[in-house]
């Protein structure tokens, strides 16, 4: 897959830098793009099977059967097809015919007489406007590496809506996890209390406060498991997987990275796909405008025949000069306006990128540091209260309530741990379909 990258933004580099669509090694870097993008689908395809994903096999998965993607492929596909259309000549006619006639007006060169039939092949190949067909071309190659970034960057978008949808199940399980350690936790204390009421050392209404507490737990754990299974069964369409098929995410959140300084994350955006899509389609329409300017020039067009009456033959070279009434030039300054609009749509797509990055970037930070200091500075605590008020009220030295409250403190605190490991992860995502690629 990183080939694949590597192939596209050649193919894209190069043109933009020469602005040329003639190359000897043009057709054959674009051929090894779409053979390495084969490659990358049949073996995305081969995982089609798993129910136990990791990140990477969810991602392969999710880009094999995701339509928006797919459909971002095919249109790739149609302009590397119109591509090779635009290196052949325009199709040639050839028609094989009959004729008759009686008169002594009605003359032609390859009768045998007046009066007399004829039966004769006719060969027409146009070559078209001077300029044309080179300019064709250079459009058409231009499209095949605007319509691959285009696809990169649905490429971007689709893997950061699996990885959100993945992480999702992720945090789903992780907060059942809480949920059953909350629920042994509720268990051992009304165990404690049933003993210390059973010993005499104890009153009853801690025993009833421990049973309602672990009612309570085993609801939360219920609660907690039914929204592990929603998380599921919004991942499994993104995964083109039935609602019925069994899925599980093996993989905990992403290991925290650095985030890179602003200058840096701005610096990958000149390279990104959004960016350089739009700066193909500007280049696209000055290339039509060109275009369009040589419909002025003339049309070379070749015909031959052969009688098979006379055995004669003949060849006919006509150039047609065209007379604009002003359709071609009105077609021109359209397609310069189309350019002014699309000069001001590249600079639309680096601003909005660049904005895109700023925030998520500053997002991630945040989130990164709230979500690590949380961990060890007020999980890592309550944590040790609640094991010291634990081994307090089992020897009676403190009460049941007390306990009961640091032990909701906690719960709600490794919930909250999840939710913060969650949206960092979220904010990663964004950042990295900003960037144009994952974290270094």
């Amino acid at each position: 897959m990183n080939k694949l990258r590597w192939l596209c933004g050649a193919l894209t580099c190069f043109i933009l830098c020469s602005g040329s669509a003639r190359c000897d090694n043009l057709e054959e870097l674009i051929r090894q793009t779409f053979a390495e993008r084969r490659e990358v689908e049949n073996e995305s395809q081969s995982t089609a099977e798993e129910l136990n994903l990791k990140l990477a096999e969810a991602v392969r998965l999710g880009l094999a059967g995701n339509p928006d993607y797919r459909a971002a492929v095919s249109r790739s596909r149609q302009s590397y097809w119109r591509y090779q259309a635009s290196t052949a000549l325009p199709r040639a006619s050839l028609a094989l015919g009959t004729q008759t006639g009686y008169g002594i007006g009605y003359i032609n060169t390859t009768f045998s007489g007046v009066g007399g039939y004829d039966n004769y092949l006719l060969f027409n190949q146009p070559v078209g406007t001077l300029g044309a067909r080179e300019s064709d071309r250079k459009i058409a190659v231009q499209e095949v590496a605007q319509f691959l970034q285009e696809e990169q960057e649905t490429k971007l978008q689709t893997i950061r809506k699996i990885k959100d949808a993945y992480f999702n199940v992720v945090a789903a399980r992780l907060r059942l996890q809480v949920a059953k350690q909350n629920t042994s936790l509720s268990d051992e204390l009304l165990d404690i209390a049933r003993r210390r009421l059973l010993a005499g050392v104890g009153p009853q209404v801690d025993a009833l406060n421990a049973e309602v507490q672990l009612s309570r737990s085993l609801q939360d754990e219920r609660s907690a498991r039914a929204n592990l299974l929603v998380q599921q069964a919004q991942l499994k369409p993104w995964l083109g997987l039935d609602a019925r098929s069994r899925l599980d995410c093996l993989d905990c959140f992403e290991e925290p990275v650095d985030p890179p300084c602003l200058d840096q994350a701005l610096a990958a955006a000149k390279s990104h796909p959004r960016v350089l899509g739009a700066r193909l389609r500007l280049e696209k329409n000055r290339l039509r405008s060109t275009r369009l300017s040589q419909d002025n020039n003339p049309a070379l067009s070749t015909n031959g025949f052969y009688s098979f009456v006379t055995k004669s033959y003949g060849v006919n070279l006509s150039l047609s000069i065209p007379v604009d009434w002003g359709e071609i030039r009105n077609s021109v300054e359209e397609s310069r306006e189309q350019e002014n609009e699309e000069a001001q749509l590249v600079k639309g797509a680096a601003q909005s990128l660049a904005s895109e990055i700023s925030q998520n970037l500053e997002n991630y930070r945040v989130s990164l540091m709230n979500s690590s200091e949380f961990s060890h500075k007020i999980l890592a605590p309550q944590e040790k209260t609640l094991k010291i008020y634990q081994r307090g009220y089992s020897v009676g030295v403190v009460g049941y309530l007390q306990v009961l409250s640091i032990q909701q403190q906690v719960v709600a605190a490794r919930q909250d741990l999840v939710d913060r490991q969650l949206s960092t992860q979220l904010a990663r995502n964004a950042l990295e379909a900003c960037l144009g690629g994952p974290l270094q």
